[in-house]
């Protein structure tokens, strides 16, 4: 016998986070943005301006299956990594070489509020 089916979509629900800006809310499917120019961005660079951005403390930074940064790293490991390009650390970490002009770059961020909670961002 033939099946016939309806689903109708839900609303996709929405996570309210206390940032230092106060509080804001996405979904996992929303996309956060930093605007940089990858050729000469480093990954300090980026973490400064997505804290900025949104208020919340960058723990973890990861492309694909590498990770490029975490916040428990030894401090002299930290500096190098946030002082080097992005595509560079890609290309070392990572040993993935991107072409130049790569645009968009997806990077994966793991992050805490103003509470010191975890947040969960869209992968």
């Amino acid at each position: 016998l033939p099946l016939m089916a309806h689903a109708a979509p839900r609303e996709v629900k929405r996570m309210s986070v206390a940032t230092a800006h106060g509080p804001r809310a996405w979904s996992v499917w929303d996309t956060l943005e930093v605007a940089l120019a990858a050729q000469e961005a480093t990954l300090g660079a980026l973490i400064a301006q997505f804290e900025s951005k949104y208020g919340l403390e960058v723990c973890m930074v990861s492309y694909k299956s590498s990770l490029l940064f975490m916040d428990f790293m030894p401090a002299p490991k930290q500096k190098e990594r946030k002082d080097m390009p992005l595509l560079e650390l890609i290309a070392t970490v990572g040993k993935v070489v991107l072409p130049k002009g790569t645009s968009p770059l997806y990077l994966s961020l793991s992050c805490t509020d103003a509470q010191d909670e975890d947040v969960e961002l869209g992968a």
